[in-house]
């Protein structure tokens, strides 16, 4: 009864950190921190949102105009959700390195440049013939340790912006227990 009670009290203050119960003087503390200083320290366990809808061919026109929104919205509410990053099909490599719309080049190059579009998009759009419907995902990196207590708390924020922006989306229905990746 004692442990359970001590458990209940202190449910609030867990830290599900991988870092945080280590001695400060530990190497990999110490590595830790060098990263973070170049590097969100979300990098380490980026959210991974995934969105179905039967509805919408995430590869197509009308999908990357919904995913350029979704990204758009979270990008903007990026201080407010303290995210730092966003990928998605349509921005692969982040913010910081936008997908350039390339054209021409030698033959190689256009080559490389398909078969990079190819890569990027079967690794954030399934097949149709993988599960019914559509499925993408977008990756999220947040500000702060992802496993700290903040960061599980800024998830639910961050479900909440999702529900809120696709069900504002006029232009394509989205079932309701999908919304937001549930």
């Amino acid at each position: 009864a004692p442990f359970a009670v001590w458990g209940a009290w202190h449910y609030t203050t867990l830290s599900y950190g991988l870092l945080s119960e280590l001695p400060r003087d530990n190497p990999s503390v110490h590595g830790a921190a060098e990263v973070q200083a170049h590097f969100p320290a979300g990098n380490a366990g980026p959210v991974t949102l995934i969105l179905r809808n039967e509805q919408v061919d995430f590869g197509s026109d009308e999908g990357r105009e919904v995913l350029e929104g979704l990204t758009g919205h979270l990008q903007k509410s990026s201080d407010q959700l303290q995210i730092a990053d966003v990928r998605s099909l349509v921005q692969p490599y982040g913010q910081a390195f936008p997908e350039s719309e390339e054209t021409g080049g030698s033959f190689a190059q256009r080559a490389r440049r398909r078969v990079r579009r190819r890569r990027i998009q079967d690794h954030y759009v399934s097949s149709k013939s993988d599960r019914e419907g559509q499925v993408t995902r977008v990756d999220i990196v947040f500000r702060e340790d992802p496993f700290s207590r903040d960061s599980i708390n800024q998830l639910d924020r961050l479900q909440e912006s999702v529900r809120t922006f696709l069900a504002a989306d006029r232009n394509v229905a989205w079932p309701t227990s999908e919304a937001g990746g549930g």
